[in-house]
């Protein structure tokens, strides 16, 4: 599993070997994310967007901004993916609004993928296993099952045992082409199931950050940060190659 590093400043570019970052907090820059090459993703927002509108309207998602403005910035940064403008199901909605969400995250992902050259990626949205699933099957109905899959498991924050689940079943359902992305990935998951590094093809946190205490790296501080990142990339490739990863799948 490979980790992007969700970052709150461009000045943290230099010292990760990957990133992530949300249009919502850099949509009114008028130049070029400063990639230096390096993969990284476009985060729509969808999240925050969500939780916003969660009780006044949940069918709506009303983002600050349009696909074709999106699409736009997508177009002249090029991010490695840039995750849909999805309707985040962030709590038990009935299952019809769940499927109808649903729809509208199929819907927002093949315009994006027209006018992006298919730079998008979906993301699979549900509450218990039978709506991922249930996702899934629209994905492939509608031509929106992209390369590159999101999921975002909130349940794991209470328990660890449900994402670890959750997982596990989705990727049994996924054609072998699929690079499916755990996003906001809860670091506590991985050490007791490191099953998870071998399932997922990638993840990206927030977290790192104030873990690490670098947000704004200094001269002085410049050292200690890139000994905390080599930390995290050996951790997870120690993750990945532990021996007993399959004992559960």
């Amino acid at each position: 599993m490979i980790f992007f590093y969700g970052l709150e400043r461009l000045q943290q570019i230099p010292y990760v070997p990957r990133f992530l970052v949300s249009y919502l907090e850099f949509r009114n820059m008028r130049g070029i994310i400063p990639s230096e090459g390096k993969p990284w993703q476009l985060d729509s927002g969808g999240y925050t967007v969500g939780v916003k509108n969660r009780l006044e309207t949940p069918f709506a998602h009303d983002y600050p901004f349009s696909l074709e403005t999106y699409a736009d910035f997508i177009n002249r940064n090029k991010p490695t993916v840039a995750w849909t403008m999805d309707a985040s199901v962030k709590y038990p909605f009935p299952s019809d609004i769940i499927k109808r969400k649903q729809e509208i995250t199929n819907e927002n992902t093949a315009k994006l993928s027209d006018y992006t050259d298919k730079r998008i990626g979906n993301v699979l949205q549900g509450w218990h296993i039978e709506d991922y699933f249930q996702h899934i099957d629209l994905m492939k109905e509608s031509g929106t099952l992209t390369t590159w899959i999101g999921l975002s498991v909130t349940q794991a924050k209470e328990n660890k045992y449900f994402g670890r689940d959750m997982v596990v079943e989705i990727s049994k359902q996924l054609p072998g082409y699929v690079k499916l992305h755990s996003l906001a990935f809860k670091f506590a998951l991985l050490k007791p199931f490191p099953i998870l590094a071998k399932l997922l093809y990638s993840s990206d946190s927030a977290n790192w950050i104030n873990i690490s205490k670098y947000k704004i790296p200094s001269a002085l501080q410049t050292g200690a940060l890139k000994t905390f990142v080599d930390k995290m990339e050996n951790f997870l490739k120690e993750m990945e190659s532990r021996p007993d990863m399959y004992h559960y799948y």
